[in-house]
Parts: C-alpha cells; sequence; structure tokens
C-alpha cells in the first residue's frame, strides 16, 4: 500500500512544483515506485518535464469527470499514467479550471480524488500530489485522499502569513473528512545562506 503525500500552499511560486519532482525521484533513485498527481490546473508538472499540458488527453481531469459520472477502473487511470524516466505522472491541464463547478455539485464531492487514487495506490510506494495554490474543492480532495502533508515555504516573511490558514485547513480535514492525516513537515524553499532574509526566516521557521 502506498503513503500519498500532498505538497500545499495557499501562496503560488514557492517551489511547490519543483520540491514535487525533485521529492519524487528522489524516492526513485532508492528503487521506490513513485506518482506524481497534478492536481493543479496550470499543469507545471508536465511543463516541468518537457511536455505541453494543453495539448495532452487522458488527464486528471478526465478521470474526475468520469468519477462524477460513474466513477472510473484501474485500467482506466492506467491508461493516464505517463512515464518520464523512473517515475509516473497523471497530467493536469487549463480543463481542470473549470471542474470546480462540477465538482461542487457531485455526490461524495470530496472523496473524488480518493476514489481514482484507491484504483491504483497497490502500484505504488509514494504517490505524490501537486496542489495548486488556492483552498479549492481539488485541494479538499488531494487533503481528504492524502496520508501526509508536506508544506513548502519561502524565506520570506510574507510567506508565513498563509501558513496559519493553511494549517487552520488541515485541522479541518483532519476532524471531519481524514483523521488518519498527518503534517510530515514544514521546509523551506529559495533559500540563499548569504542574505539576511533568509537568516532571519529560517530563525524564525525553527
Amino acid at each position: 500500500m502506498s503513503e500519498v503525500i500532498s505538497l500545499i500552499n495557499l501562496k503560488g511560486g514557492v517551489g511547490k512544483t519543483v520540491s514535487s519532482i525533485n521529492i519524487a525521484y528522489s524516492f526513485a533513485e532508492f528503487n521506490k515506485k513513485v506518482l506524481i498527481v497534478d492536481a493543479d490546473s496550470q499543469g507545471n508538472i508536465a511543463t516541468s518535464l518537457g511536455m505541453i499540458a494543453d495539448e495532452l488527453d487522458n488527464t486528471l481531469c478526465d478521470l474526475i469527470d468520469e468519477a462524477i459520472a460513474d466513477g472510473v477502473t484501474e485500467q482506466r487511470v492506467v491508461e493516464c499514467i505517463r512515464q518520464v524516466g523512473k517515475v509516473d505522472i497523471i497530467p493536469a491541464n487549463s480543463v481542470l479550471a473549470e471542474m470546480d463547478y462540477k465538482v461542487m455539485n457531485a455526490y461524495r464531492r470530496e472523496y473524488l480524488l480518493k476514489d481514482i487514487i484507491s484504483t491504483i495506490e497497490h502500484l505504488y510506494d509514494y504517490i505524490i500530489i501537486d496542489c495548486p495554490p488556492s483552498l479549492s474543492l481539488i485541494v479538499t480532495n488531494a487533503l481528504t485522499a492524502s496520508n501526509y502533508v508536506l508544506i513548502p515555504v519561502e524565506t520570506q516573511y510574507l510567506s508565513f502569513e498563509s501558513l496559519r490558514v493553511m494549517l487552520d485547513t488541515i485541522s479541518m480535514i483532519q476532524k471531519k473528512l481524514n483523521r488518519e492525516l498527518q503534517i510530515k513537515g514544514i521546509f523551506l524553499t529559495k533559500y540563499q545562506s548569504r542574505t539576511k532574509l533568509s537568516q532571519r526566516t529560517n530563525i524564525l521557521a525553527s
């Protein structure tokens, strides 16, 4: 059974996608089977790995749409998986931005992504979910489907302002939707040891 880890931050540009990719490939170097699920409509996972996200078919958008209508099978989810080196991905694109209304009106709307992942989690040691910088239902789905949360925080004071909101949201998910969810850690990104700002932020974080 795999461990499902969501990377989340309400602030964009903190290095969340880069961190998701680096963590996934680091696991793969230890011969772990890893899947990245891109839950961000910007499609940055696919773009970062050399694809054009908006030209892709068989994405997370299709799986969510089908999960709402009829449910999905392992075979269907596998059809949406692409192998990039030692890591597999389920990509997303801009169509995902239009899914919130459909998800809002869906039966068991918070569990759609969990249902999708449950069909293939036996195939992987780790599943990494790259979340969008928002508190959308897609993020709620990601946290409901996860065992752990990792929070990347940029080394700027303003980056810590959204941390309280994220922690409150995670606490709500733990109480109402996923009692097994744990915060695995909060880590700094874009750290530059020579700058006073990074040094002071590091003190604040610790």
